[in-house]
């Protein structure tokens, strides 16, 4: 939020509505594919007109080759992508491997 994008009272006011009423994920989800990798849109690569102003990083984690949920940053479209990208490919590798581990231990491991 240190940013200048946000840093001016109505991009910080329209990330904060966009946040709360969960509208960034319902933009998202018709455009997500199912990855293998994780997916970038920059600006109006995004197909919501809301999320023209943002960068997005999001990656699909789960088990099973079923996918469970999504991990993402959403920054200003200057963000640095490089590290963005390795962040959230890791963390999306560390909830499948976490999640491979409870399926596979069964359900005693939920006790």
């Amino acid at each position: 939020m240190q940013q200048p994008e946000f840093s001016r009272g109505a991009g910080a006011q329209h990330l904060l509505e966009l946040l709360r009423g969960g509208a960034i994920l319902s933009a998202l989800l018709p455009q997500l594919e199912l990855m293998e990798d994780v997916q970038i849109f920059i600006g109006s690569e995004n197909r919501s007109a809301d999320l023209h102003g943002f960068g997005v990083v999001i990656a699909s984690y789960g088990a099973s080759d079923e996918i469970t949920g999504y991990v993402g940053v959403l920054g200003p479209t200057r963000m640095p992508y490089g590290r963005s990208i390795s962040m959230v490919r890791y963390l999306a590798q560390v909830l499948s491997d976490l999640l491979r581990g409870v399926y596979q231990a069964g359900p005693e491991a939920m006790r």
